[in-house]
C-alpha cells in the first residue's frame, strides 16, 4: 500500500486502547476524555509558505503521536484502519 498525504496532512494508524483501567474497570468510549494515540505512516511536503518555500514537517514517519481526539478523517484501506490528521492537530511526539 502506498498513499502521499498532500500539504500538512499526517497520515497515522491508530493504537488502540484497551478500555479498561488497571484495576479492571472497562470505560466505555463516550467517558473517555483523552487524546488519541498513533504511528505515523506517512507525511506530507508541509504548507507552502508566502515565500513560496515550503513548512517543515515536525513529524516523521515511525514517530509515535498524540493528537486531539475528534481532529481525525478515518478510513480503511487493505483492512488497516488509519486516519488523516492535519499537523497542527497533533500534540505531541512520544518518544
Amino acid at each position: 500500500m502506498n498513499i502521499r498525504p498532500l500539504g500538512q496532512n499526517v497520515v497515522i494508524s491508530l493504537v488502540e486502547d484497551s478500555g479498561t483501567t488497571a484495576s479492571g474497570i472497562i470505560v466505555p468510549d463516550a467517558a473517555k476524555d483523552q487524546p488519541e494515540r498513533g504511528t505515523v505512516l506517512a507525511v506530507g511536503p508541509g504548507a507552502v509558505l508566502e515565500n513560496g518555500q515550503r513548512q517543515e514537517m515536525e513529524v516523521k514517519v515511525g514517530d509515535t503521536v498524540i493528537f486531539k481526539k475528534y481532529a481525525p478523517d478515518e478510513f480503511k484501506i487493505d483492512g488497516e484502519k488509519m486516519s488523516v490528521i492535519n499537523a497542527s492537530e497533533i500534540i505531541a511526539v512520544i518518544e
